[in-house]
């Protein structure tokens, strides 16, 4: 078992205004829950896609560090830097059984396997339909109107 971290010591001007940084609906919500919530569906849009867990999952990957890193690449090195990334995480990911390469941790190997009805039966265009969505939601998020709202469309759409 990990120690868990100790809260950082806060000066007393600032202890208020922590304990109101993630209190949304009179709760308090963990930084992971508050990009869950962002990404969140509106209710003015639908969500064709049922599964919360790969959905989460995914929503917890675009809102928070992850597709910053993603970003920092791109802003870096640009396209051909981003290319070059993907090539890797590809290359790093897809090896996991050889060293060197990524290790799903024991967790994420026990939630995949608790959820293999569901993985079993979900396609690449429900992906395309769950990114779709989000990309709405983002927008509606962002002040656009849940009737304009466009979202991402794929390039070359595979299904």
């Amino acid at each position: 078992m990990t120690k868990r971290k100790s809260e950082p010591k806060w000066a007393p001007e600032w202890k208020e205004l922590k304990g109101l940084m993630n209190l949304i609906e009179e709760k308090h919500w963990s930084d992971e829950w508050l990009a869950l919530l962002q990404a969140k569906p509106s209710t003015d849009l639908k969500n064709p896609y049922d599964d919360m867990w790969l959905s989460n999952k995914l929503a917890w990957f675009l809102t928070n560090g992850a597709t910053g890193i993603i970003f920092l690449v791109d802003y870096v090195w640009g396209n051909e830097g981003l290319a070059i990334y993907f090539e890797f995480l590809k290359w790093f990911i897809q090896n996991d059984y050889k060293l060197g390469h990524f290790h799903p941790s024991k967790a994420l190997m026990t939630a995949i396997n608790a959820h293999q009805g569901v993985i079993k039966n979900t396609d690449v265009a429900d992906l395309l339909t769950m990114l779709s969505e989000f990309s709405k939601n983002f927008q509606v998020k962002d002040g656009i109107d849940p009737k304009e709202a466009v979202g991402w469309k794929p390039q070359n759409k595979k299904s």
